[in-house]
């Protein structure tokens, strides 16, 4: 479980009603232990639409304590 104050979350709305959230840490290391084309990845989307930008916030927390 990783400590929920050494990350970002940033809500933005996708489409009218689906909101999605990015996830970043606040020291700029990578996200997860994975390279694409050669660069870490510094952020993380999470992976379904929410109805509100609540939900999800509380989406990327969920996908926070799983990391």
């Amino acid at each position: 479980m990783a400590d929920p104050a050494k990350f970002s979350i940033m809500t933005f709305q996708r489409k009218p009603g689906l909101w999605r959230a990015s996830i970043t840490r606040t020291d700029r290391r990578p996200c997860i232990a994975s390279r694409t084309n050669g660069k870490d990845i510094l952020s993380i989307v999470t992976p379904a639409d929410s109805g509100s930008e609540d939900a999800a916030g509380e989406a990327a927390k969920a996908v926070i304590k799983k990391l």
